[in-house]
């Protein structure tokens, strides 16, 4: 669940900026303005089994502790699914 959470505050991050980069003004509830559409707008159930998906498919392999070129390339692959999710449930696209 942990996780699911980072990905939903990369969600509301990112879509953050995209409201700050259309006016440039130092308005704080840009933040609170994205996680309440997150809230809204997404079905939370999808993102959650997407990341539990996702971390399923890794095996616990980009957690071991040897520095292996398979860990490396278990986590560069659980890191793009990861911001693959974010980016397919981009608040812009839903909002329209």
């Amino acid at each position: 669940m942990y996780d699911t959470w980072n990905v939903a505050l990369l969600i509301a991050m990112e879509h953050s900026y995209f409201l700050w980069a259309q006016k440039k003004s130092n308005n704080p509830a840009y933040f609170t303005t994205a996680m309440n559409l997150y809230k809204k707008s997404l079905n939370p159930d999808h993102v959650i089994q997407a990341v539990n998906e996702a971390f399923h498919e890794d095996q616990k392999v980009s957690f071991r502790w040897l520095g292996t070129s398979a860990r490396e390339g278990a986590r560069k692959i659980l890191t793009n699914k990861l911001l693959k999710i974010a980016m397919d449930n981009c608040l812009r696209m839903s909002s329209h």
